[in-house]
């Protein structure tokens, strides 16, 4: 089974689409929100029994919530804001088994306005983890990779995810490439990555020093 790791917290207006294209993937949604809000409502309206916290973690506290809760053998990250194509988590799926390796990157094609961008960054080394995050937006990875490289670390609010990747391919872990676009995502000012830029270097420069880049 596959779980999709939902932070719903600041995301009333995308949610219910959210959830929506999720339940057409056949997977299992692991929601994180704060107890009485809109998102809230709007899960148990889906038939979801979110994790409910009473104040707004980061979002790597949400993620980590959610994957002690989900029982898939795979995890993804499923942004409110983005959306997957049909048939995507499966080929994401499929490459991990055929590769045998711990995390599985893509394609994207990015929401701009009216624009549309095919996303590609694929790197022919892992190591390259180490110097830049090219896993985007959409990864999909091993449930037990955490048994052995522990969760995200709750001190990043922004590059927590890179942390984590760069740290389980120092650990051993390989990385595959899917090269068709896993969905969309919307390029916003307000998201987390782009809304507190300032943080956003602190915690690249901080990765940088952890990984010796």
């Amino acid at each position: 089974m596959i779980s999709a790791l939902v932070s719903g917290y600041y995301s009333e207006d995308y949610i219910e689409t959210r959830i929506i294209n999720l339940n057409k993937q056949g997977c299992e949604i692991v929601l994180v929100c704060q107890a009485g809000s809109a998102e809230h409502e709007i899960g148990t309206q889906y038939g979801l029994s979110p994790i409910l916290t009473h104040d707004i973690p980061t979002l790597y506290a949400a993620w980590n919530k959610a994957i002690k809760a989900a029982t898939g053998d795979y995890l993804v990250v499923a942004n409110t804001d983005d959306l997957f194509y049909t048939g995507a988590l499966e080929l994401m799926r499929d490459e991990l088994e055929r590769t045998g390796a711990g995390i599985c990157y893509s394609d994207y094609d990015e929401i701009d306005g009216k624009t549309i961008t095919r996303k590609v960054d694929r790197w022919k080394s892992d190591d390259a983890i180490f110097r830049s995050c090219f896993v985007g937006p959409m990864p999909m990875w091993r449930a037990s990779i955490h048994k052995v490289h522990g969760y995200f670390d709750e001190w990043f609010t922004i590059a927590g995810d890179w942390e984590f990747w760069a740290r389980c391919v120092r650990g051993g872990e390989r990385m595959c490439y899917m090269p068709q676009s896993a969905g969309m995502y919307l390029k916003r000012e307000t998201s987390l990555e782009h809304r507190n830029k300032e943080q956003h270097i602190i915690e690249r420069k901080r990765i940088k020093m952890m990984y010796g880049h």
